[in-house]
C-alpha cells in the first residue's frame, strides 16, 4: 500500500496520497514529521522541503520510516521569536478606525508612545 506522491505548485507544497488506511507506525511517521490530513481532500500534505520531499519519496519507495522524534512547531517558535524584537506598532493620526476603535473601547484616542 504505497502511497502516491504529488507536488502542489499553486500551494508549494508536498502532498500523499493513500489507497486506504495507513498503519499506525506510518500515521506516527507522517505526524511526527509534522504533516497534516485534509479530511475534505483525503491527502497528507506538507510544506515542499527538501526534507519533506525526501520524507515523501522514501515513503512512495517502500523504505522504512520511523516516527523518531516529534518536531516541534518552528513556524510557531518563529513567529513568538519575531514577536518578542518587533518594536511597538505605531499608527499615524490620520488612521480615522484605528482612533475610533480605541474612542470605543477605551474612551480616548490611541496614543502610539
Amino acid at each position: 500500500m504505497l502511497p502516491a506522491l504529488r507536488f502542489n505548485a499553486a500551494k508549494n507544497g508536498v502532498e500523499l496520497r493513500f489507497p486506504s488506511e495507513p498503519p499506525r507506525t506510518i500515521l506516527d511517521a507522517l505526524h511526527s514529521h509534522s504533516w497534516h490530513w485534509s479530511r475534505r481532500q483525503r491527502i497528507w500534505y506538507h510544506a515542499h522541503t527538501p526534507e519533506a520531499e525526501a520524507f515523501a519519496r522514501a515513503l512512495c519507495a517502500g523504505e522504512p520510516v520511523s516516527p523518531g522524534i516529534r518536531v516541534t512547531n518552528t513556524h510557531a517558535a518563529a513567529t513568538a521569536a519575531h514577536i518578542e524584537r518587533r518594536e511597538p506598532a505605531t499608527v499615524g493620526h490620520d488612521d480615522r478606525v484605528a482612533d475610533e476603535w480605541c474612542r470605543q473601547t477605551y474612551g480616548q484616542e490611541f496614543d502610539p508612545r
